[in-house]
């Protein structure tokens, strides 16, 4: 429709269709992401972190402590012993997001240190426990709170990249 200003204006009843419209494929465009989002857990609501969900699964677990609180967790990588508080250990692997030049151990964190006592740093390990939360350098990080840690061999691809 055109106004006698020569203006064309859109019909109220088309503005309110078309807000409709928008609101709903936001909507499942959102719980469609969200559902991609639990693709890592299995039915026994246990986390295994793998090659191919490794980057995507660490963040979830970061960003979203009440979602993966008390869930029972899978990872392997690299032992990490030093820079890390006395009693605890980290678990991770090299996170290559360019070059290897800049890749860097990324990983969780792992209370006690009685299950790595005989074991070398970077040396690859297995970790299955409880997921926790502390705050640590003041923010809330995961902590897994391990009940089994072995050794275990090197991936074929032991790099993550972004």
């Amino acid at each position: 429709m055109r106004s006698k200003g020569g203006n064309s204006r859109i019909p109220f009843r088309t503005l309110i269709i078309l807000g409709i419209t928008v609101f709903f494929l936001l909507f499942f465009i959102i719980e469609d992401r969200d559902q991609q989002n639990d693709i890592a857990i299995d039915g026994k609501d246990k986390l295994f972190f793998q090659e191919e969900n490794y980057k995507e699964l660490l963040l979830e677990v970061h960003d979203q402590p009440q979602k993966y609180k008390g869930l029972e967790i899978e990872i392997s990588g690299l032992l990490q012993q030093s820079g890390h508080p006395e009693g605890m250990f980290g678990v991770g692997r090299y996170v290559i997001s360019c070059c290897a030049d800049h890749s860097q151990v990324v990983g969780l964190l792992c209370s006690s240190e009685e299950f790595i006592e005989n074991m070398e740093e970077e040396e690859w390990i297995q970790v299955q426990g409880e997921l926790d939360y502390v705050k640590h350098e003041g923010e809330i990080k995961p902590l897994v709170n391990p009940s089994q840690v072995e050794k275990t061999s090197t991936p074929d691809n032991p790099h993550i990249f972004y």
